[in-house]
């Protein structure tokens, strides 16, 4: 009997093993490598970009909106809506900052002042060159030709702001020829929604740029151009009026230019102006020394830029009918903002001369009778 379960065990013994001999093996499992997110590679930003060329692009942007509003008709609602769109997308920030590195880049154009820059620094130095640029609001203006070089940025200052002045006053004139018109003559839908939006085109309007092919005309090295007989170059009187022109009109006789001065307020805009440009004459803009990105931010005209865009909003806050709308676009978006720029300047007093009298005729002298008795 012990034998007999002695066997069987066995017997279960074998039978057991058997079945485990028969069921799959599992492989044990390779360590996998861990998986690391893929490196962006390293992209190299370039060289940065010259501040005044970067800045000039909001003033080129908003100067070829006024090229759009200045040809352009209130025949409907939605023309005026568009009108108000151009006009309303202004940046005061940006556009300050562009007017600026246009003037600067302009007064660089005065050949004298650009050898006066360059000999000035061969003379004392690069840096201490810089070091009295940055320290001397005034000392760029009395190197040799710096008279010429603010002249050139006052001339082109008085220019572009007189032109969107003379826009303005054309919409203006419009919105007193549109009350006899059905359309215009109607209340303004949804007011509120209009003055929203005028706010938030101007503060998405910092980085406008012109379109690509406009783009080239805004490369002016110093001392390149003659904007004072060819006023369709960059800083010409008639440079933005021909803008998008393959070619420009011929160019006219050109009118005696009044003699300019910086309004009291305004001398150190001015000052600004030709102070970069004498940076920009000598490649130093993008000098830490040098400040130019900070100096290219000027306070008095961003005041009044501000004022203007306020007086805007007010003006269309309190508009009821739509022909109201294209007065507050002609009289505040423009004409105001015009004179920001335009009254940086006024004309020198003219000292009259006094022209000298001939002298009286003497009268010829007759001799004394004579007193001799006549024999």
């Amino acid at each position: 009997m012990k034998a007999w379960t002695a066997f069987a065990a066995a017997i279960a013994t074998i039978i057991l093993a058997g079945a485990v001999e028969a069921q799959p093996r599992t492989k044990a499992k390779a360590p996998q490598p861990a998986v690391t997110a893929p490196v962006a590679p390293v992209v190299d930003p370039g060289p940065p970009a010259e501040p005044l060329a970067q800045a000039v692009k909001a003033y080129a942007s908003y100067q070829n909106e006024i090229n759009d509003l200045q040809g352009a008709t209130l025949a409907n609602a939605d023309d005026l809506e568009r009108a108000l769109d151009r006009a309303a997308g202004v940046n005061r920030a940006a556009l300050t900052r562009g007017w600026i590195a246009y003037g600067a880049m302009t007064a660089a154009q005065a050949p004298e002042f650009v050898r006066g820059v360059r000999d000035t620094a061969t003379h004392y130095g690069r840096d201490v060159m810089i070091r009295g640029l940055t320290l001397d609001p005034a000392y760029a203006e009395r190197l040799k030709g710096g008279a010429e070089a603010a002249r050139l940025a006052m001339m082109s200052a008085r220019a572009d702001g007189l032109r969107v002045y003379s826009v303005g006053e054309r919409y203006k004139e419009m919105a007193y020829s549109l009350q006899s018109q059905r359309w215009a003559n109607q209340i303004a839908p949804a007011q509120p929604a209009r003055v929203t939006r005028m706010r938030t085109l101007a503060a998405g309007a910092a980085t406008r740029d012109v379109p690509a092919q406009f783009a080239p005309r805004l490369v002016v090295p110093a001392g390149s151009l003659t904007p004072w007989t060819d006023p369709n170059q960059f800083g010409g009187a008639t440079f933005w009026d021909n803008f998008r022109l393959a070619q420009a009109p011929p160019i006219a006789a050109p009118l005696p230019a009044p003699v300019l001065q910086a309004h009291h307020d305004r001398v150190s805009t001015i000052n600004r102006m030709t102070t970069l440009a004498a940076l920009y004459v000598m490649d130093a803009t993008l000098d830490p020394a040098a400040q130019a990105d900070r100096m290219l931010n000027e306070g008095s005209t961003e005041r009044c830029l501000e004022l203007a865009q306020v007086q805007f909003y007010q003006c269309m806050s309190a508009a009821r009918f739509r022909y109201e709308n294209a007065f507050c676009l002609g009289e505040h978006a423009l004409k105001e903002m015009g004179s920001c720029i335009r009254n940086a300047t006024v004309e020198a007093p003219m000292t009259p001369i006094v022209a000298e009298l001939p002298p009286a005729p003497v009268a010829p002298v007759e001799p004394a009778p004579s007193r001799r008795k006549k024999r």
